[in-house]
C-alpha cells in the first residue's frame, strides 16, 4: 500500500510537470533513505552478533542435532566411499528422522572450519536467523515499500525472543528463517497467477524445500500455496460470473505448475534427509505424526501452575504470544483487524486492481500467523517451553506490525507534517529504546523477555517457564572455576561436578580442575537450574530431594529470576564404591 502510495504521488507530479512537495509521501521520502538505514541495521546485526557469539551456553538439543550432522554425513560417506551398495547403506543407517539442513551444514562446516563445533554451531544459528531478517525485509518491501521493509527487520531484531534463539537454536531459528523466504516467494508468485514463470516455480519449489528440510513441518507451506490459488481462482469464478473454457484452461495449468511445486520441494529436500528416501511420503506423514504427538508429558509451568504438556489450556500459545511480544508490536494488531474488515468495502479498492490482487497479500499475512495458534487450539498436540516452536510466528508477526505503523505514519504526517520528525523520536523513545535496554540488561538471556502484561521477567519468575534450555549453566561453570581458584581447590586432584540436566550442557565448559560425573548424587559441587528441580520433584515425587541438598553457593540471575545454580554437596554427596 505504502508503495502504491508513493507510485500514484510521483505520477500525479510527473502529470503537474513538478514534484507535489506538499504530498506527505513526499515528506516521508525525504527521510534518511530507508533502504541505507536497512543496511546500517545489518551491518550493526552482524558486528553485535559476532563480537557476542561466544558468550551464550549450550542448549538442550544441540548436541542432538551435532550427531544427527555426523550420522547423516557418514550416510554419504558410506555411499561414496564404502564398499556397501545404496540401499544396503540406506537399510542400515542410524541417521534420525528429522531433516539435516542446519545438521548435515553444520557437520560439512565442522570439518573445515578451524573453530571449536560449538561455536560453528552458534554462527550456523546466527546466520539462519540473519536469513530471517532479510526475508522479513524483503517481504516488508513487498508489502508497502522501503521503509515497511526497514521496519519490518528492525521490528524482527527488536524481537527478544527471536534475537535470544538466533544463537544456539538449531530448529527452530533456522526453520523460522526459511519459511518467510518460501512465504516471500508465495507472495511473488501470486500476481502472477495463473502463469507462474518457470523462474518462480523454481523459486517457489526451492525455498519451500528448503524449509521441509528444516523441520518436517514446512510441509504447510504447500498448503498455503494451493489455499492461494484456490482463492485466485474463486475470485476469478466471481468477477466472470461463471466458468469458462479459459478459465478452466487456466485452472489446469495453475495445477499443474503447484504439482511442479510439490515434486521439485521434494526433490530439494531428499538430499538433506536421508531416513525419508526409504520411504518418502509414509516417512513424512510418520514424522509429522511423531512430532504432533511427541512423547514428552513433563510438567509444565504456566501462570503458577504444572499442567502436563499433553493437556495444557487452549489458550496457552496465544497467551504465550501475547505476553512475550514487545508492546509496540501488540499494538499494531487492533488496526490490522480493523483492515481487514474495511478492505473488504468494493469501495476502498484502489482502481485497475481486481479483489484478489487487493486482498491477497493481507489475507495470506493473517492467514500465516492464525492458523498454527488455531491449529494447535483444535488439535491439542504436545507443546512446551512457550513459544519456542512456533518461533516461524515472529517475523509474520513483525511484518503485520510494520505495515500497521508504516500505514500509520504515513497518514499521521498527511494531517500534521512535522510528525515526520515526531513520529520516529516517540517511536523511538516510548518503545524501540526501553525494549533494546531490556535486552542488554537480560543478555546473553534474550529469550527470557517477558512484556508488562505480566509483570516482565520478575513477575514471570515462579509462574512462567523462563530459562528452561539451561544455557545458563555456562556462566555457572565459569563462576564455579573461578571460585576453585580463589580457594586453591582442584589443583591436586580435579573436584567432582555433576548435573541433572544434560551432561554436555556443563561437561563442555568443564576446566583442568574439575571432572564430571554421570551420577548427580556422586557429584562433589552440582550444578542445576530450577526447572528440572521442579521437573524431578513432580515425576520422582520428592525422592530426588536428597539430591540437592547443601548450601547454594551461586545463583546466575537476571532481574531477580534464577536461572541456574551451584550446589556444595561435598558434605551430602553419594561417594562410589
Amino acid at each position: 500500500m505504502l508503495e502504491q502510495s508513493k507510485n500514484q504521488a510521483k505520477d500525479e507530479a510527473a502529470s503537474q510537470g513538478k514534484e507535489d512537495k506538499s504530498s506527505p509521501v513526499t515528506a516521508v521520502r525525504a527521510i534518511v533513505p530507508a533502504d541505507w538505514m536497512s543496511l546500517g541495521l545489518f551491518v550493526l546485526l552482524i558486528l553485535v552478533g559476532a563480537m557476542t557469539l561466544t558468550d551464550y551456553g549450550m542448549s538442550w538439543d544441540e548436541e542432538f542435532r551435532y550427531r544427527g550432522g555426523d550420522r547423516k554425513l557418514e550416510f554419504y560417506e558410506r555411499i561414496v566411499f564404502g564398499e556397501e551398495s545404496y540401499r544396503e547403506v540406506l537399510e542400515a543407517t542410524g541417521t534420525d528422522r528429522y531433516p539435516g539442513l542446519f545438521d548435515m551444514t553444520g557437520a560439512v562446516l565442522h570439518r573445515v572450519l578451524p573453530f571449536d563445533r560449538l561455536y560453528v554451531g552458534h554462527g550456523l544459528s546466527f546466520f539462519f536467523a540473519l536469513v530471517g531478517v532479510a526475508g522479513v525485509w524483503v517481504a516488508g518491501r513487498m508489502l508497502g515499500g522501503a521503509w515497511v521493509g526497514f521496519l519490518a527487520a528492525l521490528f524482527l531484531v527488536l524481537m527478544p525472543r527471536y534475537y535470544g534463539h538466533a544463537f544456539f537454536n538449531p530448529k527452530d531459528i533456522p526453520f523460522a528463517g526459511m519459511f518467510i523466504w518460501a512465504l516471500v516467494a508465495i507472495w511473488w508468485a501470486m500476481p502472477r497467477f495463473p502463469r507462474i514463470p518457470w523462474g518462480g516455480v523454481v523459486f517457489l519449489g526451492v525455498t519451500i524445500g528448503l524449509t521441509m528440510a528444516t523441520r518436517i513441518g514446512g510441509m504447510l507451506l504447500l498448503s498455503y500455496l494451493a489455499l492461494a490459488m484456490i482463492f485466485w481462482y474463486a475470485c476469478a469464478l466471481w468477477e466472470d460470473r461463471g466458468l469458462t473454457k479459459e478459465r478452466f484452461r487456466e485452472a489446469l495449468i495453475l495445477a499443474g505448475q503447484g504439482v511442479l511445486v510439490v515434486v521439485l520441494s521434494f526433490l530439494v529436500l531428499l538430499p538433506w534427509w536421508p531416513y525419508g528416501q526409504k520411504e518418502l511420503l509414509s516417512g513424512a506423514v510418520e514424522t509429522v505424526g511423531t512430532t504432533v504427538s511427541f512423547a514428552w508429558s513433563a510438567p509444565v509451568l504456566f501462570d503458577g501452575h504444572l499442567y502436563s504438556s499433553q493437556d495444557l489450556p487452549w489458550y496457552y500459545l496465544p497467551f504465550h504470544v501475547v505476553i512475550v511480544t514487545p508492546p509496540f508490536l501488540l499494538l499494531a494488531f487492533i488496526p490490522f483487524c480493523l483492515f481487514t474488515v474495511v478492505v473488504f468495502r468494493q469501495e476502498n479498492w484502489p482502481k485497475g486492481e481486481s479483489f484478489f490482487q487487493y486482498t491477497s497479500k493481507g489475507a495470506l499475512l493473517g492467514w500465516a500467523l492464525a492458523f498454527p495458534i488455531v491449529f494447535v487450539w483444535v488439535k491439542a498436540p504436545t507443546i512446551y517451553d512457550g513459544i519456542r516452536h512456533f518461533l516461524f510466528l515472529l517475523p509474520v508477526i513483525a511484518l503485520l506490525s510494520a505495515w500497521v505503523w508504516g500505514q500509520a505514519f504515513v497518514r499521521m504526517v498527511a494531517q500534521w507534517r512535522p510528525f515526520r520528525w515526531v513520529g520516529p523520536v516517540l517511536l523511538g523513545v516510548l518503545f524501540i529504546i526501553p525494549t533494546t535496554v531490556e535486552m542488554v540488561r537480560l543478555h546473553p538471556y534474550q529469550y527470557t523477555y517477558f512484556n508488562q502484561v505480566v509483570g516482565g521477567l520478575p513477575g514471570a519468575e515462579g509462574n512462567f517457564e523462563t530459562e528452561y534450555w539451561g544455557t545458563s549453566q555456562r556462566k555457572a561453570v565459569e563462576w564455579l572455576d573461578g571460585f576453585l581458584r580463589e580457594n586453591e581447590l582442584g589443583e591436586e586432584e580435579p573436584v567432582v561436578v555433576g548435573t541433572p540436566t544434560s551432561p554436555w550442557q556443563v561437561e563442555t565448559f568443564l576446566t583442568e580442575r574439575m571432572i564430571f560425573t554421570e551420577n548427580p548424587a556422586e557429584a562433589e559441587f552440582l550444578i542445576t537450574i530450577p526447572r528440572v528441580i521442579r521437573i524431578l520433584h513432580v515425576l520422582e515425587r520428592g525422592r530426588r530431594d536428597a539430591m540437592f541438598l547443601g548450601p547454594r553457593l551461586h545463583r546466575v540471575e537476571r532481574r531477580g529470576a534464577v536461572f541456574a545454580e551451584v550446589i556444595d554437596r561435598r558434605n551430602y554427596r553419594v561417594v562410589p564404591d
